[in-house]
């Protein structure tokens, strides 16, 4: 689960990425077309009030739209965060037990035990998708 997770949160980041970068040239375009239009305007009107209202309105919106994106950004970081944590965690509790069997010295019942705890372990993480 956690690679699979790690995979689907990279494929993410990447699209996301790939959005705010194609985002960034749309709304840079947009703004050049609009710096071109908002100059004519103001030679034909004199007054351009208007214009600056809009210009500080897509200001705004851009801005708004970075920290969206920064936000999610940091969203899929500290998912694919937890899901090392999760999957190291496990890994870790693991090698924990095959430690513990070792030390005790335990005999076939032991193995068989461990075993049978690592099956149904395996077979949890299958239902649960990881």
């Amino acid at each position: 689960m956690s690679l699979a997770l790690d995979a689907s949160l990279t494929a993410a980041a990447s699209r996301l990425s790939t959005l705010h970068a194609h985002l960034h040239t749309t709304l840079s375009t947009y703004e050049k077309h609009y710096v071109f239009l908002r100059h004519i305007a103001h030679d034909a009107i004199g007054s351009n009030a208007a214009l600056r209202r809009s210009a500080a309105q897509l200001e705004r919106t851009t801005q708004e739209l970075e920290e969206a994106f920064e936000a999610v950004e940091v969203a899929v970081e500290v998912a694919r965060l937890k899901a090392r944590v999760q999957k190291e965690g496990m890994e870790g509790v693991m090698a924990e037990d095959a430690r513990l069997w070792e030390s005790r010295g335990a005999g076939d019942m032991a193995v068989e035990l461990r075993a049978r705890a690592v099956r149904r372990w395996k077979g949890a993480e299958r239902e649960h998708g990881e």
